[in-house]
């Protein structure tokens, strides 16, 4: 899901351009020097729009709260909810032409977070990652047109 969240915040028009604001990737593990089985290169090639830092000690992760998926106790009742869940995930990611791979620790869940401006760099928005729900693109938007106005306050 990563791959899908992270080209749907870099298709948010206010990150683009020369003038966009700066967007940063934290990752949780690093790839093997030749070696692509994480496909984290190709993540950051293809689907993220810029760069990519690698946290060992997992320190964002902690602070978004250290979730992993799981599945509701009631949706194992309910196995054909699960199953139309992922068909919905498969067929969203397919017409938008991401792939993904099955490697690596995916139970992690991730998030985004808008920082505003140094420097106080304040948390005006976090994001915490719902398994298979797609990024609210709007409140992103807003939290980063609110960053670029702090900007031009403290400038």
């Amino acid at each position: 899901m990563c791959r899908e969240e992270a080209s749907d915040l870099c298709n948010i028009e206010l990150l683009q351009g020369p003038d966009a604001p700066p967007v940063i990737g934290i990752v949780k593990e690093e790839e093997e020097v030749g070696s692509s089985e994480l496909g984290i290169r190709e993540f950051e090639t293809d689907y993220f729009c810029g760069p990519l830092f690698l946290d060992t000690e997992r320190e964002m992760y902690k602070q978004l709260g250290e979730r992993k998926i799981s599945i509701p106790l009631g949706s194992l009742l309910r196995p054909w909810k699960i199953w139309q869940g992922m068909k919905d995930i498969g067929e969203r990611t397919k017409a938008k032409g991401i792939q993904g791979n099955m490697q690596g620790d995916g139970r992690i869940l991730g998030g985004i977070v808008v920082v505003g401006p140094s420097p106080s760099c304040d948390v005006l928005y976090s994001y915490l990652e719902e398994t298979g729900k797609p990024i609210p693109v709007d409140d992103i938007s807003s939290a980063v047109v609110k960053a670029g106005k702090l900007a031009m306050v403290e400038a």
